[in-house]
Formats: C-alpha cells, structure tokens, sequence
C-alpha cells in the first residue's frame, strides 16, 4: 500500500512528465511532433500502453491536439499544471 506523501509524490512526478510532453509538443512548433518520437523519450519511464493512456488524457483534456500519428499544441494553457507543481514543491 502506499501511503499519503507517496502518493502524492507520484502525482507530482505525472504532472512533470506531462509538462514535458507538453513543452516538447510546443518546441516541435507547426510541424507537430510525432507520437513516436515522444513515445522515444519516454521509453526507459512508461510502457507504451502506458504512454498511450498518457496521451489520450492530455488530448481528452485539451492540453495537446491528435491528427494522424502526430501530436499539436491543444487549446488549453499548461499554467494550471505548472502552477500546480510549484505549489506542491513549495509545500514540500
């Protein structure tokens, strides 16, 4: 069982990796970045099911946009997110 600062330590380290899904689907800028180049970065952390699962949260979430194979900047602000993970460090 985990316990409480556990837990929430393993949600402060989702959110990070999702920032940085996020900032990396930002840097690939108008082109997009394809599924399988960020599925390389996350390879040695997350299965692909588990990366897949990730993906369908940030686009269900409207974070990130899907078309085709190829992943684009989403219509809602990561702010939220990084302020969320400043707070918890900061709470720390």
């Amino acid at each position: 069982m985990v316990d409480a600062a556990s837990a929430q330590q393993l949600v402060d380290e989702l959110r990070q990796v999702m920032i940085g899904v996020i900032e990396a689907v930002e840097a690939g800028g108008d082109p997009g970045v394809p599924g399988h180049i960020l599925h390389a970065g996350l390879i040695d952390v997350m299965t692909l099911p588990q990366f897949e699962r990730l993906m369908e949260m940030l686009v269900g979430a409207g974070f990130l946009e899907k078309r085709g194979e190829v992943y684009f900047v989403g219509r809602r602000s990561i702010k939220p997110l990084r302020s969320s993970v400043l707070r918890s460090a900061n709470s720390a």
